[in-house]
């Protein structure tokens, strides 16, 4: 556990339907070192800049609650749907984006159908309209969505670019991973741990370089293996070296999130140390 209490930082939970997510150790992390605890979102929400809201969404819904969803899509959003061969990546990419406009139309005040898009070369979303920065001043409203199978995370933040990733941790390492998108680094620290530390020191590594690119948006223009994270078990997250960019290390703060069973997952947050953040968690329940 990294960030400390008396902090401007709000981690913040969704369970879509069902009984809440158990939240404990993790593949990746060992108890307590990753943030597991997950409240009841407030009625009201508020997020300052410089705070950071985290959501938890269960992306498994009734076939009602889906086609609710699903009307909540614009015209690009609904081709993508139809580009989908799977039918359970229909249902969750329907889901997945439907529950983000709910969530942000909580910040933005206004109906979740009328939050437009707009997408960098890259393909990074952000807000277009309301939300987006403007020339009075208003801070951007940032951020970022990752799914792993039936479960999403969505992060939130004012005025900070902000990426977040989450992982099934109960798949098999891949080697062509390893060799394609981690730095010789990162590769030699890996190999030399012995295994059932390994596959901790592998999600820990690859869920922190995800969320990292997931912010800074730069897609594949950044190579994964051109920067490093931390990755050893038992040490905070970082973001200790960057190709050609020397300083980038001290503008990002890396924090790990434990989302539940089997799963990993990583915050980067732009402009910020470990010091600066406060954390709060946030859980509840929506009706299909």
């Amino acid at each position: 556990m990294t960030g400390s209490p008396g902090r401007p930082y709000y981690l913040t939970c969704l369970d879509w339907i069902g009984p809440a997510i158990p939240s404990g150790p993790t593949v990746g992390q060992a108890s307590g070192e990753a943030w597991s605890a997950w409240r009841t979102p407030p009625q009201a929400l508020a997020l300052a800049v410089g705070d950071v809201h985290v959501w938890r969404v269960r992306l498994e819904l009734s076939a009602q609650a889906v086609l609710g969803l699903r009307r909540l899509l614009s015209a690009d959003e609904l081709a993508r749907v139809k580009r989908l061969r799977s039918p359970g990546d229909r249902q969750r990419f329907i889901a997945a984006r439907g529950t983000l406009r709910q969530i942000l139309a909580r910040y933005l005040d206004m109906e979740a159908h009328q939050i437009r898009f707009r997408y960098s070369r890259q393909g990074k979303p952000s807000l277009a309209g309301p939300g987006e920065a403007t020339h009075s001043g208003q801070p951007q409203l940032h951020f970022s969505l990752s799914h792993a199978e039936d479960l999403a995370l969505v992060a939130v933040a004012s005025g900070r670019r902000v990426g977040v990733d989450v992982e099934r941790t109960n798949a098999d390492i891949s080697e062509d991973v390893v060799a394609r998108c981690f730095s010789r680094s990162e590769q030699d620290q890996l190999r030399a741990l012995p295994a059932p530390v390994r596959r901790m020191a592998f999600f820990n590594c690859w869920t922190r370089k995800e969320a990292y690119l997931k912010a800074r948006g730069d897609g594949l223009s950044l190579r994964l293996h051109r920067f490093d994270v931390s990755l050893l078990p038992g040490i905070d997250g970082r973001l200790l070296h960057c190709a050609g960019e020397p300083r980038e290390h001290s503008r990002w703060s890396l924090e790990d999130l434990d989302p539940g069973p089997h799963l990993a997952a990583a915050l980067a947050v732009e402009a910020f140390t470990s010091g600066d953040l406060e954390w709060s968690a946030i859980d509840g329940d929506q009706p299909a």
